[in-house]
Formats: C-alpha cells, sequence, structure tokens
C-alpha cells in the first residue's frame, strides 16, 4: 500500500498570487515612507516591528508554500522492537484504559508502558490486567518531558511511539509509522493529529478545523524543507537519536524544543498525513484556555531563550521554517496593538490620527486580503482531510482571534522572563466563571462599541474617516463572534 498526500507543485495561479501579495507588502511598507513618519521615533519602531512581523509571518510561509511536495506513505519494511509510552498524571481513568487498549491491540512487535506521574494504584492495576508495563517515579519534576525520560530508562526499544492518553491509535499504526526509519538518518516520525469530538462544542469543531489546516499546507511544507515537527502524541523517536541530545527536552513546549535539538544535532524527521489515531480537542472555554496559554508561553520560551543559540545550526530552509513555527502566537500582540490604536484614535478624536490612521488601514488592506486569499488556496490544494462547511472556517477563526489576551500575556510574560507554572489540559469539561475567562474579550467589546459611539455622536464623518470606523465595527464583529463561540460552548453541556 504507498500513498501519496499532497500536490506535486504549488500551482502557476498561487504562485502569481504570491507574487501579488509580496506587492502588497511592498505598497504597505510604503505608508512610512514619509519624511514626517520616518522623522517620528514611534512610528520607525512600529516600521521595524511591521517588517519583522511580515518577514516571519509572510515570507517563511510563502517558502513553505513553494516548497510543498507530496508526502509519501508506505507499509513499513522496517522491523524493530517499539516501545509504545502513554504518559498519563490525573486524568480520568476510563480514558487510561481506553488507551491502554488501543495501544495493545496496535499490529506489529512492541511493548506499553503506563508512565503513571500520578501513582494511582488503579492505574497499576488497569496495566497489569491488559500485560502493560507500569512505570511511576518519586517526583514530577520536568513533568512530561521528565516522565518520558524515565521511561526511556525502564525500556529497551530502538523506537519510541509516544501516545497522549486521549489520542486511540489504530491496529495499522506502527505499520505506517515504521517506515520511514529505514533511512538512518530519520531520527523522528510525526504522523497527523486528528481529533474525534469536533460535534461536542464550537470550541472543540473550531480547534479541530485549525487543527486540520495545519497538518495540510504548513506541515507538508515543513516536512519538505526538512524540518517536520513533533507535537506530543502520534510521534516515533529513534531511541539513539533522543540519547544524542539528553534525552526529551523539558518545557512547555517539549515537544517543539526537542524537535529543535534533533534537528539542529543533525537529525531528519518526515510527517506521515495519515489519520492513523484520533485524540479529544477541549470542548470549552477554560480548557482551551489552559491549552492555548501552555501551547503560546512554551513556543515563545523556545522563540526567546533557546532558538537563537541553535540557530546556526539549521539549515536556510529548516531556520525559516522554524521562524514562521515560532512566530505564530505573534498575532496576539499584534491585534492588541492594533486594538489600543483605533480606540485611542477615536476616543481622541484627532483629525490628524484619523487621517494617518486611514491612510495606514488603506495600505495594509491588499496585504490582509491577499495573504488570506492565499491561506484559502493553499488549504484547498494541500488539506489532507475532507473540507469544512464555511460557517465551521468563520467559527475556528473566531475562535483563534479570541485568544489574542492570552497569546499577549504570553508574549510579556516570556520577554520579562516569568514562567508559567504547568498545568495539564483538561481531557473533560471544565469549571469557571465566563466572565472570568473572556474579561478582556468583552472589556474590549465595550470599548470599541463605547469609542466608536462617542466618535459618532460628536464627530463630522468625513472620507478618512470612514477606514476607522469600518475596522472599528470589523473588531467588534470579531469579539461578537469569539464571545459567541467561547460562551456557546461553555455554557452547553453533553
Amino acid at each position: 500500500m504507498d500513498l501519496s498526500f499532497g500536490p506535486s507543485r504549488v500551482g502557476p495561479g498561487l504562485r502569481v498570487l504570491i507574487g501579488l501579495t509580496a506587492l502588497a507588502a511592498g505598497f504597505f511598507f510604503s505608508w512610512w515612507f514619509r519624511s514626517e513618519r520616518l522623522a517620528n521615533p514611534w512610528l520607525c519602531v512600529f516600521f521595524l516591528v511591521a517588517v519583522a512581523y511580515v518577514i516571519v509571518r509572510l515570507v517563511c510561509f510563502w517558502f513553505l508554500l513553494l516548497k510543498v511536495r507530496p508526502a509519501t506513505c508506505e507499509k513499513a519494511t522496517y522491523e524493530a522492537l517499539v516501545d509504545v509510552f502513554i504518559p498519563v498524571f490525573d486524568e480520568p481513568i476510563h480514558l487510561v484504559e481506553k488507551a491502554l487498549r488501543a495501544a495493545q491491540s496496535m499490529r506489529g512487535q512492541h511493548e506499553t508502558y503506563l508512565l503513571d506521574d500520578g501513582r494511582r494504584q488503579a492505574c497499576q492495576v488497569l496495566a497489569d490486567l491488559l500485560g502493560a508495563h507500569y512505570v511511576t517515579r518519586p517526583n514530577n519534576r520536568d513533568y512530561k518531558a521528565g516522565n518520558v525520560n524515565h521511561g526511556l530508562s525502564h525500556s529497551q526499544g530502538e523506537v519510541i511511539a509516544v501516545f497522549d492518553v486521549d489520542h486511540l491509535p489504530s491496529a495499522e499504526f506502527l505499520e505506517f509509522g515504521l517506515a520511514p526509519f529505514h533511512d538512518s538518518r530519520v531520527g523522528f516520525v510525526q504522523v497527523r493529529l486528528s481529533h474525534s469530538n469536533a460535534d461536542e462544542s464550537l470550541v472543540a469543531a473550531s480547534a479541530n478545523e485549525r487543527n486540520d489546516r495545519f497538518f495540510g499546507a504548513p506541515m507538508l511544507g515543513l516536512n519538505a524543507c526538512g524540518c517536520a515537527q513533533a507535537f506530543g502524541s502520534n510521534c516515533f523517536f529513534r531511541r539513539e537519536a533522543l540519547e544524542a541530545i539528553g534525552g526529551y527536552k523539558p518545557g512547555l513546549a517539549e515537544d517543539l524544543l526537542t524537535s529543535l535539538h534533533l534537528h539542529a544535532a543533525g537529525w531528519t524527521s518526515r510527517y506521515i498525513p495519515l489519520v492513523l489515531a484520533r485524540g479529544l480537542e477541549p470542548v470549552d472555554l477554560a480548557s482551551f484556555r489552559v491549552q492555548q496559554a501552555k501551547w503560546a508561553n512554551g513556543v515563545f520560551s523556545v522563540l526567546f531563550s533557546h532558538y537563537p543559540g541553535l540557530a546556526g545550526q539549521l539549515s536556510l530552509g529548516q531556520n525559516l521554517g522554524y521562524l514562521w513555527r515560532l512566530s505564530c502566537y505573534l498575532a496576539g500582540p499584534m491585534v492588541a496593538g492594533h486594538l489600543v490604536v483605533v480606540i485611542l484614535v477615536l476616543i481622541t478624536d484627532s483629525g490628524a490620527g484619523i487621517a494617518h490612521g486611514a491612510s495606514y488601514l488603506l495600505h495594509g488592506a491588499p496585504l490582509i486580503v491577499l495573504s488570506w486569499v492565499v491561506c484559502v488556496l493553499a488549504d484547498r490544494g494541500c488539506r489532507t482531510t475532507p473540507a469544512p462547511s464555511k460557517w465551521l472556517s468563520l467559527w475556528s477563526l473566531w475562535a483563534a482571534y479570541g485568544m489574542w489576551p492570552v497569546y499577549t500575556a504570553a508574549f510579556l510574560r516570556s520577554l520579562f522572563g516569568r514562567k508559567l507554572a504547568f498545568e495539564p489540559t483538561p481531557k473533560e469539561r471544565s469549571s469557571g466563571s465566563l466572565v472570568r475567562l473572556f474579561f478582556w474579550q468583552l472589556a474590549t467589546l465595550g470599548l470599541l462599541v463605547w469609542s466608536l459611539a462617542a466618535y459618532l455622536c460628536v464627530a463630522s464623518i468625513n472620507l478618512h474617516a470612514w477606514p476607522i470606523i469600518v475596522f472599528a465595527l470589523l473588531q467588534i464583529v470579531m469579539h461578537v463572534g469569539a464571545c459567541f463561540v467561547f460562551g456557546s460552548s461553555s455554557l452547553c453541556k453533553k
């Protein structure tokens, strides 16, 4: 069985569109090229930030798209003993049982290890009953990474397969996952993440759609650049590779950091876009916030503390891939900055501020629209799952946008060297005050409505004002949409 996913190359139409988007980026930058703006030190700083953001988010993404090639999947002829690791802490026992049964049912030579950081007798009894090895340790040092490293010292397999407790592999998981290891340079293999509970809430559906988009064009591009990355579950590691870098690297983004160290050490990676296991997405805002805060803080930590020291050991393509991946949560502070500016402009009712703001938005609009079209077309051309409904894509956009306070807080925390305490992502519905959970979104929505209403009541509307008004209205719609997704998912019970 030999399957290929993805186009042989990006089509000429998308290449032309990328070229037009690059011209739009030049038009956007031209806004700063006036003497009175370049003379303003604050605008110079914002210009440098804008240039850096466009380069790492757009130019790197275009590079990944142009490098996209199909990922070939075939059943393994390579034989190796596989140690299957299932790290757990305090997850529900019924999930642990499902995970153990699914792992034991995989075809191929393997041993299953339940790595229990919760030290629960029920887990030991369950492991003994199902024929799995039970491994625990006296402390929870380094959390999941420490748990995996402890498991390495109690196992002997040549290849390690790691699953989160909510991801259930199919019987043929090992048959496809082991195939790339015939190449001795391959240090790890990531199998596509997919989820089974998208119908439980709008948050779960939105998160699943966001996941599906990432594992299409972006991951195919990363794979073609030699930097497909591990995502903590559904992944294989060559024991020799992990031992060469001193084991699984601890942190809130331990999977990403381990990928970075493996690539810097000269190991390569592979991506298998088959759906061979399905997990669970967060179903309410409380769980989703925990997940996104942990991921954002972990990624920023890698960007600021680890990547600069390892970048010199990566190829150009790998560096561009990592820059794009590590900058994904910068959207949060960028949204926050624009929201602050538009609210201040409306409140102060400054004629100069309105004029400059309108000109800025008109220069940026073509870049935003064309970038969005590039993303849509790339997703359609490289998607490895059926395309969703248009409404689902809109919900996904609202959910991602609504996380800007979480991403901004993570950016500031990392910038000032403050660490976020580790907290496992809840696998079932969590409780919490909705007002507390999205206070900043509600407060910003209120400020936007108040500042826009105040401006419309006292200002004389002219041509220069309309871009600012339209932008403010768009932000109001985005915040209302985010609150709708979060609120409906957290209030409904299933």
